[in-house]
């Protein structure tokens, strides 16, 4: 396997992974606009440290941000709505 076809595999399954973390933490957070920001915090993160990684450019870092706002939404309101609410920090 092409190794920045192997790089691009492990890259989306890490930005989805972390889309479900950040949905999930997202909970903590009582406004909209707060967990927005913390997606786009992680976002920036990812994009910065995959860049520094050398292996991404255009093509793949924009999928990539892609998935992990659309499951990181998918999560945090399925995460929403089934979970019972922890205490909120804002």
């Amino acid at each position: 396997m092409e190794t920045s076809l192997k790089f691009q595999r492990i890259s989306i399954l890490v930005f989805a992974l972390l889309g479900i973390v950040v949905g999930y933490l997202s909970l903590y957070f009582s406004r909209f606009w707060y967990a927005l920001g913390l997606a786009l915090a992680v976002a920036l993160l990812l994009g910065v440290v995959t860049k520094k990684l050398g292996k991404a450019d255009k093509k793949t870092l924009g999928p990539n941000l892609a998935v992990f706002f659309l499951i990181w939404l998918l999560s945090w309101v399925l995460f929403f709505n089934l979970v019972p609410l922890p205490g909120k920090l804002f």
